[in-house]
């Protein structure tokens, strides 16, 4: 799904916001239909069981909100310097550099709901999100981690999150196994004597990364066996490519993904084909929309994302 909102009037809980799809010309729905449900009977049992039902929040309403408050002229402009900008800059560089393309994937009640959290305080272990952008999004993981460590590979999005003081650490790293060490340099107590992450965030990468079932094995490697999780967003259905400066090309390393399937087919195939091979299973899965801050034509946007839970399962050893 990829909607745009067309009109500029505020909304609560209840009110109905009209939707026009834009793949779709004309067709149109309200802001209850944004799609947080499946058709649970088409996913595969074992996947089936582990769906977790979200719905909209009050926090989700805060930042469609802030979307909507932000005048025609100033998205005109916004938009039109990121145009400029991206002739010698990638998107993600470009919003970097002027402060805008905010995202929100889920509130922090959600994803406490999906990490089986006792309540949004309850904090321990230390958190690695990878490719975090601006850190808006991460924001969300605070409250639940004492600690919080940060990567991404644009400059002007590692300057945004270092400017806010958030995290314990923001490093830069060309190679994700790199981040552990990085951290434990940054002074980060990590778990398993500075090797291993508590949990590992990959919020919307793996459609926008070369080589996805490399960045998983890595993962895999990242978290701790039997209590690590690793929390993956993608917008489905998966439609992969890699930002390369101003140009967009295809990743080395394919998945063969229909492009066109349907949400649950995606979530089966994804798992299937990238999940298992990497050695994780899926301890839950949930749907949401995928938000974006918008420009002249929308104040936001929107995409169809799931939300996987991965775990690595415990080796037990032979001796034990």
């Amino acid at each position: 799904m990829h909607f745009l909102l067309s009109t500029s009037e505020e909304f609560g809980l209840c009110s109905l916001l009209t939707l026009r799809l834009r793949i779709v010309s004309g067709a149109r729905m309200t802001l209850n239909d944004l799609a947080y449900g499946a058709k649970v009977s088409r996913l595969p049992p074992e996947l089936a069981e582990r769906f977790i039902q979200l719905d909209r929040d009050e926090e989700t309403n805060t930042f469609l909100n802030s979307c909507l408050r932000r005048s025609k002229t100033s998205r005109y402009i916004s938009a039109k310097l990121a145009q400029l900008l991206r002739v010698v800059l990638s998107r993600t560089s470009a919003n970097g550099v002027l402060g805008r393309g905010s995202m929100f994937v889920m509130s922090s009640a959600q994803l406490s709901k999906l990490l089986g959290k006792d309540g949004v305080q309850a904090t321990e272990g230390v958190l690695l999100d990878v490719g975090a952008g601006d850190g808006k999004v991460t924001e969300k993981f605070l409250p639940m981690f004492s600690d919080v460590v940060t990567t991404e590979r644009s400059m002007p999005m590692v300057r945004r999150m270092k400017q806010s003081g958030n995290y314990a650490a923001v490093v830069y790293a060309e190679d994700v196994s790199e981040c552990a060490r990085l951290a434990t340099e940054a002074g980060v107590e990590l778990p398993s004597g500075g090797t291993r992450f508590d949990a590992v965030a990959l919020l919307n990468v793996l459609d926008r990364c070369d080589k996805p079932l490399s960045l998983m094995r890595q993962l895999h490697g990242l978290v701790e066996g039997g209590s690590g999780r690793v929390i993956i967003a993608v917008v489905l259905p998966f439609r992969p490519f890699v930002e390369h400066g101003a140009e967009r090309r295809s990743p080395i390393e394919r998945l063969n993904m229909d492009p066109n399937a349907s949400w649950e087919q995606s979530v089966k195939d994804l798992t299937d084909k990238l999940f298992l091979p990497t050695g994780f299973q899926v301890e839950s899965i949930s749907r949401v929309p995928y938000l974006a801050e918008g420009d002249l034509y929308s104040p936001v946007y929107g995409l169809d994302d799931a939300i996987f839970v991965l775990s690595v399962p415990k080796v037990i050893s032979e001796d034990a």
